[in-house]
């Protein structure tokens, strides 16, 4: 009432000024004596009614608007603004993106960072730099892949790995990385997950193997990626396993063979070839240990290589062995194994990890889980390539990409559940590989990677997180002042919503139509 009684005052003030009256200063004197009231004007009346009316509309307005919130909007008085932010919107993006990569057109798409949304308060848009690395926190159909994942395929600057067990990230984004300058898109979906197994490339696991250490880091991914939910780990077996499948890949490799030999030789307990290999050129420990196994106890030496084999079940698949092989197998003298002869012939071009990194190339990588999921070698293959990019990094200008790589990971915890991510996270991001890890829960990340590895992957130390409609508990209370991120689209491209709290960035996704590509590419055939 007392608004309404000053809004009238205003007015009847405002009628004054152009009727000559004369009015006290106080409005409840105004109000309460008879004399001042015979002065109100018809000119009054109508100014009051106009600045009422406005008065009643902005009330109603608010009201509308209040009940139309989302439990996004709710929150943000509880979340940072873009004042409290810094290094992913305004000019301090700005001014990190020039020193991060000088020289650089900042105006072309994704130069200053990928867009991961806007703020709910301010509408100020959030970015994740090119020396930031992020996880993605998000449940089943929450708009992950087509708020975030899409467009920051899109508008990446250098070569990008995009895994999922879906065709939506593929078929949205290869049209256009296709036409990129001087760029090739490379595909692997061995289950047809887009319509038809195919891979367009065949890739050498043993590549990079020159030591023992080497041979270990292969080893550990295909245990990792092989590994069965609830199974009991046995100290012995396992690590006594995860050793012999690394000492026959360094046999292989030292004997420029392929990863079908080693498998060939791992079958065979009592064959020495692979340790005779070993011996003469020179890695003695290593072959003094692969002695050792084959003279355990039968039944004991048996569990272990059975243990070992297991790891490689992917590989008894023809048509997934033969994208590990190259066009003409090499004959090793002196291997007398049954698989020495089997030489799958196709005309696939080799796919090299290195070239990869400094190039513009787009990796599409997917596997379903399953009895015939090809994790394994999704793993392997994403393993290798950050290998090689950490590689080049660390002789380059700046012990950095000069081009950055971005990742996309998503359903990282089904199809790329590599040991050694959790770690990676937290020097990743300054040596220009700004990795995206997609996954469900941080109770999945849990089960995949352990307590401490999943606890990093789900809240890393020095990344930008953002987390989306997930209904596990522990998602949300962990953090002091999060921000948040708006809904709405710009254009064709969304950007994101937030639902619950993160360090710096939060979002729930909301999918929305892109372009598609055909769910059968014009590739070579995998056979």
């Amino acid at each position: 009432m007392l608004v309404l009684l000053l809004v009238a005052y205003g007015a009847w003030w405002l009628a004054a000024q152009f009727t000559g009256d004369t009015i006290p200063g106080n409005p409840l004197v105004a109000f309460g004596f008879r004399r001042y009231r015979a002065l109100w004007t018809p000119l009054a009346t109508v100014f009051t009614v106009i600045a009422e009316s406005a008065l009643v509309g902005i009330a109603v307005l608010a009201l509308v608007r209040r009940l139309r919130r989302s439990e996004i909007d709710k929150r943000a008085t509880t979340i940072a603004d873009h004042r409290e932010l810094s290094e992913v919107t305004g000019r301090s993006a700005l001014e990190k993106a020039k020193r991060l990569r000088p020289g650089v057109d900042m105006t072309e798409p994704g130069a200053i960072g990928l867009m991961v949304g806007t703020t709910v308060p301010g509408d100020a848009p959030i970015l994740q730099s090119y020396e930031d690395t992020m996880v993605v926190v998000a449940g089943p159909r929450t708009g992950k892949t087509a708020g975030q994942a899409i467009p920051s395929v899109l508008d990446a600057p250098g070569p990008v790995i995009a895994t999922s067990n879906k065709s939506d990230l593929r078929d949205h984004t290869r049209g256009a990385r296709e036409l990129i300058p001087g760029s090739r898109v490379w595909e692997s979906d061995l289950q047809g997950v887009t319509g038809e197994a195919h891979q367009n490339f065949w890739w050498n696991p043993l590549g990079n193997i020159t030591s023992l250490k080497d041979a270990r880091r292969l080893a550990s991914r295909f245990i990792a990626a092989e590994k069965i939910d609830g199974a009991r780990v046995d100290g012995y077996f396992d690590g006594g396993a995860a050793e012999l499948l690394a000492i026959y890949f360094l046999a292989a490799a030292i004997a420029e063979g392929d990863i079908m030999h080693a498998y060939a030789w791992l079958s065979d307990e009592a064959n020495d070839f692979a340790r005779k290999l070993l011996a003469a050129s020179g890695h003695t420990i290593a072959a003094t240990k692969l002695r050792t196994a084959q003279g355990l106890y039968p039944k004991q030496r048996d569990g272990l290589y059975d243990v070992a084999r297991r790891n490689l079940n992917v590989l008894t698949d023809p048509d997934y062995a033969r994208t590990v092989l190259p066009q003409r197998r090499r004959r090793i003298a002196g291997d007398d194994t049954d698989l020495a002869e089997w030489s799958p012939t196709h005309s696939l071009p080799e796919f090299d990890p290195q070239a990869f990194v400094v190039s513009r190339d787009t990796l599409y990588a997917m596997s379903m889980e399953g009895a015939d999921a090809a994790t394994a070698l999704v793993t392997t293959l994403v393993g290798r390539i950050f290998d090689e990019a950490l590689k080049v990094a660390r002789v380059s200008p700046g012990r950095r990409l000069a081009v950055p790589l971005l990742p996309a990971l998503d359903e990282a915890a089904n199809v790329c559940p590599l040991p050694e991510l959790p770690k990676w996270y937290s020097h990743f991001g300054s040596q220009g590989i700004v990795c995206q890890t997609y996954v469900q829960s941080p109770a999945q990340a849990i089960q995949v990677w352990g307590r401490r590895g999943g606890s990093r992957c789900s809240r890393p130390p020095t990344s930008t997180t953002t987390a989306a409609v997930s209904k596990t508990p522990t998602t949300s209370g962990k953090y002091r002042k999060p921000s948040g991120l708006s809904t709405c689209l710009a254009g064709r491209r969304p950007t994101i919503r937030t639902a619950l709290p993160t360090p710096r960035a939060g979002a729930a996704r909301q999918p929305c139509p892109f372009p598609c590509w055909p769910s059968s590419p014009k590739t070579a055939p995998s056979s």
